[in-house]
């Protein structure tokens, strides 16, 4: 359901041929940006606990797009829109690409939202075969991540640490996946010294020091608690020719972090 401060942003992505439809409530950033925030960051000194701190903080959306922490991050703007994640990419974004040629993109926090929302709007899902039997064949543990962006349903992908999705604005409308910070220092690491070692051991140290000083600092954060069938409306969908059946209700205009 498109918000109110989303309407100029969409009708100008729309001109150029892409719509974007929203399932979240936006809030605007100091620079004017539209975005949604959802998660923890260490900005700066300071630990930023969602939107709300955002806001209060007088923080610009992209600033926070190589912060550590654990989030998911949605920005857009005149130059267009991207949905990025912390630095270590903890945060995921989960997103369905239809493989027909259809100019379209659907996106969720959680791979269960994704599949929940796709199904509400009678999208036809197969199994990744695949993928499915790999993960058959893997006995991993709890900690167990992902370091694919192949899912168990076919389309079906999670973005990966490395990388944002972004959709730029410009005589042409431009969708595609743009490199962070992260995939500069995996791909270009720094040589191995014990000098080099022993200083980041002290660094940590202190980063330690600094991140549990910023918690403790931050004000008391109130205990939310969020329903199921309302946790699954987070979720934003890009284009394509799919639109819910059903929109979030008056009683939950809000997005639950």
């Amino acid at each position: 359901m498109p918000m109110p401060n989303s309407k100029k942003m969409q009708a100008d992505v729309r001109a150029r041929g892409f719509t974007l439809f929203f399932y979240l409530e936006l809030q605007t950033d100091v620079s004017g940006a539209a975005f949604i925030f959802s998660g923890t960051a260490r900005w700066r000194d300071k630990l930023i606990f969602g939107a709300e701190d955002v806001l209060s903080n007088g923080i610009a959306a992209a600033e926070l797009r190589e912060c550590v922490g654990e989030f998911e991050l949605f920005i857009a703007g005149a130059a267009g829109a991207e949905l990025s994640a912390d630095y270590f990419g903890m945060g995921k974004w989960y997103y369905y690409k239809p493989d027909c040629g259809a100019d379209g993109l659907f996106a969720a926090m959680t791979s269960y939202n994704l599949l929940l929302a796709l199904k509400s709007l009678g999208v036809k899902l197969r199994l990744n075969t695949k993928r499915v039997v790999a993960g058959m064949g893997f006995f991993g543990t709890i900690a167990e991540s992902n370091f694919t962006k192949q899912m168990e349903m076919e389309n079906c992908y999670a973005m990966l640490p490395d990388k944002r999705i972004a959709i730029r604005s410009g005589a042409t409308l431009v969708f595609g996946f743009e490199k962070t910070g992260l995939f500069k220092q995996i791909s270009e690491p720094e040589p191995y010294s014990e000098e080099a070692y022993e200083k980041c051991l002290y660094e940590t140290r202190d980063e330690i020091a600094s991140n549990v000083r910023a918690v403790l600092e931050h004000p008391p954060v109130p205990h939310r608690s969020v329903r199921p069938d309302r946790r699954a409306r987070q979720q934003i969908g890009f284009g394509g020719g799919h639109k819910p059946a059903a929109q979030a209700d008056a009683e939950n205009p809000h997005f639950f972090v």
